[in-house]
């Protein structure tokens, strides 16, 4: 088992947004999570000129690379099988070169598969590409029904699920049953997105949001879950990223150890 954060979360946030790759800090962070004693970063790819970032570009990174999250890929396009090649392929490749074996695929806002024709041609599409990369565990995350997510991990064998807490808490809201979810998904959950939300959809510092961690933790320890914790986290104050992970994890980490060990 092993603890990582977020690209992006160490550093002050580019542009306002909550989520995006770290030109110029990256190096500083893989540094920093040293300092804090987490095991390493799930990196991530946001822009559509992701052929630029560091992951493609730089010929020796950091060992400490837990996954890969290819946000470049959120986008109404995700059923084409052109956009798929020309967006994943290349980080696929990169990632057999670094034996990195888990890449993170959001299925969410623009990239949702809601829509039954397209969800099939997204399936019959991503399906030819992971059949050419067996080793890699493609951790699917979303926000949306049990039957659609079923539907898409149960069409390979190497379809895997980021269970991302928060997500799930503020999608079924005051019905969320995570014991449940946890107990259905099994081993198909290869990944876990520790992000707290309220029943409305409201991101939360860890452990003031309504996401149960204690039954998370609880129900991931019974099913005998030894993967990575991502801690995918609300922002703090601007210029105190560090300070408020080191936090973060330190809390975090009680409450694991609590229901987990």
């Amino acid at each position: 088992m092993k603890v990582g954060v977020t690209q992006g979360r160490l550093s002050k946030p580019l542009n306002g947004k909550i989520q995006e790759f770290p030109t110029g800090t990256w190096k500083d962070e893989f540094e920093n999570i040293k300092e804090l004693g987490l095991d390493g970063i799930e990196w991530i790819l946001t822009s559509d000129q992701f052929l630029n970032n560091p992951l493609l570009t730089e010929p020796d990174l950091p060992k400490e690379i837990l996954s890969i999250c290819v946000d470049n890929i959120v986008n109404k396009k995700i059923s084409e099988n052109h956009f798929l090649y020309e967006n994943l392929v290349p980080i696929l490749n990169k990632m057999i070169d670094i034996n990195v074996k888990k890449i993170v695929i959001p299925l969410l806002e623009d990239s949702n598969v809601n829509d039954k024709k397209l969800r099939k041609k997204f399936k019959e599409n991503i399906s030819q590409i992971a059949d050419q990369y067996p080793e890699v565990e493609f951790c699917f995350e979303f926000e949306t029904n049990i039957e659609i997510i079923m539907e898409i991990l149960e069409s390979r064998d190497n379809f895997y699920l980021t269970y991302d807490t928060g997500n799930f808490t503020s999608f079924y809201g005051k019905s969320v049953d995570h014991k449940s979810l946890i107990n259905l998904f099994g081993k198909k959950i290869k990944n876990v997105h520790i992000k707290d939300r309220d029943y409305y959809g409201n991101t939360k510092p860890f452990g003031l949001g309504n996401t149960d961690f204690d039954i998370i933790f609880e129900t991931l320890k019974k099913n005998g879950y030894i993967e990575n914790f991502i801690l995918q986290l609300s922002r703090g104050e601007n210029g105190k990223e560090k300070d408020y992970i080191k936090n973060i994890y330190e809390t975090f980490k009680i409450r694991l150890n609590e229901k987990y060990f």
